[in-house]
């Protein structure tokens, strides 16, 4: 039975959009912020993507709602896309402990055909955590414990950084189908 990596190859994407990301958690990354990573990595898998800026644009002069499927087929036959990208972050919130920190990203992407069928060509989902602990033994030992724990509970980009780095993780096994897509039998944009 052909799998998700079959029908990616078969008939690969030319066009992605963008879909809007859904952020949860307490962490202090929002929503756009992950779409801009998301574009970063995924620009150079693709022939096009469609942003999110440019999406939100495209939605408001069109005035869709992107939740609704046909709203949704609407946005995609106006942008000449026949695929989306849905984009689902949950930030945890810094979890402190005097001589431990951690922070936790979990991201999930989903690469669908949009039409009738919405079949799912590509998905991933990654868990990314970093943190630090020391182990208070002697005096010394508490303060270096208290410093590390402190500088991981004190860095305001580390949720960025980490996003990033689960990101460069999950795209590792994305083929890159740039020129490819061009040379595939185009159909799929007529089913939308």
């Amino acid at each position: 039975m052909p799998g998700p990596r079959d029908a990616f190859l078969r008939n690969p994407p030319s066009c992605v959009v963008l879909l809007p990301a859904e952020a949860t958690g307490r962490g202090a990354v929002g929503a756009h912020l992950v779409e801009a990573a998301v574009e970063r990595f995924l620009a150079v898998r693709f022939d096009r993507l469609v942003s999110g800026a440019r999406r939100d644009r495209m939605a408001r002069h069109l005035a869709l709602d992107l939740r609704r499927p046909s709203d949704l087929r609407v946005l995609a036959n106006h942008a000449r896309c026949d695929h989306a990208l849905e984009v689902r972050v949950d930030v945890g919130a810094l979890a402190y402990a005097v001589v431990w920190a951690e922070r936790r990203v979990t991201l999930s992407l989903t690469l669908r055909r949009i039409g009738g069928d919405a079949e799912i060509l590509w998905s991933a989902k990654a868990v990314g955590a970093r943190g630090d602990v020391g182990l208070p033994v002697s005096p010394l030992g508490l303060l270096s414990a208290l410093f590390r724990a402190g500088r991981v509970a004190g860095d305001k980009d580390q949720a960025r950084s980490l996003l990033d780095d689960v990101l460069r993780e999950m795209t590792a096994g994305l083929p890159d189908v740039r020129g490819l897509a061009r040379a595939a039998p185009r159909g799929a944009a007529d089913r939308i």
